[in-house]
């Protein structure tokens, strides 16, 4: 028995199915849809918000200690328009100023100053909200550091203007800034690891597409087995038994139509 006739009746056969040119293109709209997305979410930088219900300076200050972070990118919106992009998957995280947040930093209080809303897929909590926390404490070390100092000279009988105030902010804001601030890049070395350690790269768009199609393809072969039920009829069964050709040699044969379906796609 020849295979390739067999093989090019058959394959004309699953192309002369609506489903098989059907599935084909549907499959590869799904896989590169499903690939893109995935890449979207990969190179998406970190965006968080603040919704400021507090007017308060230090409100604002607190916005810009947290957006000198380079790994974040942060904006400042209306408490619907960050929930709306928030439940989009458009930001990492929202946090919401209170409305008595400067006034607790001057009681030197610093519970539930900022409250926290993650996105549904949310995968860096805690690599987003450090930075709001260590801004906030800032503000509240430096609040309670200048009460002292006013507390000192009152009781020397000096005056504690606000350009002295204002002042020594400045100078706290630059200690921040060129002194404190600890780089990752200056203590921790990147080393290569090992050969027999080294793990596979993530999958990039393309790894990511096939990989998707290639797990349709086989939904496919698995949902079309009309082709094994085409052996099974008794006109066709006989021939094959009259050809002294093994059943799974046209098992085989029959199913490579299918599979070159796929491989085409």
């Amino acid at each position: 028995m020849r295979w390739r006739p067999f093989y090019l009746a058959q394959l004309k056969l699953a192309l002369a199915q609506p489903f098989a040119l059907a599935f084909v293109v549907l499959a590869l709209t799904f896989s590169l849809a499903l690939g893109l997305i995935a890449q979207n979410k990969t190179d998406r930088q970190l965006t968080v918000a603040f919704v400021l219900e507090d007017s308060n300076q230090l409100a604002n200050r607190l916005v810009a200690l947290t957006a000198r972070q380079e790994t974040l990118d942060v904006v400042v919106m209306s408490r619907q328009a960050a929930f709306k992009a928030l439940n989009q998957d458009k930001l990492e995280a929202v946090f919401v100023v209170t409305e008595r947040f400067s006034e607790q930093i001057a009681q030197g209080a610093y519970r539930r100053l900022v409250e926290r809303y993650t996105s549904p897929s949310a995968r860096y909590t805690a690599m987003v909200s450090e930075p709001v926390i260590a801004s906030a404490m800032l503000l509240w070390a430096e609040s309670r550091l200048l009460q002292q100092t006013e507390r000192a000279l009152n009781e020397l009988d000096l005056a504690y203007s606000d350009a002295i105030r204002d002042d020594h902010i400045r100078r706290m804001d630059a200690v921040w800034i060129n002194d404190t601030t600890i780089r990752i890049s200056e203590i921790v070395q990147d080393v290569a690891l090992p050969p027999d350690s080294q793990t596979e790269p993530e999958r990039g768009p393309l790894a990511q597409v096939l990989g998707w199609y290639a797990a349709l393809c086989v939904f496919y072969l698995m949902a079309c087995p009309a082709w094994i039920l085409d052996l099974k009829r008794p006109s066709l069964a006989e021939r094959v038994a009259q050809s002294n050709v093994r059943g799974w040699q046209i098992l085989l044969l029959a199913s490579l139509a299918p599979v070159t379906i796929c491989l085409a796609g």
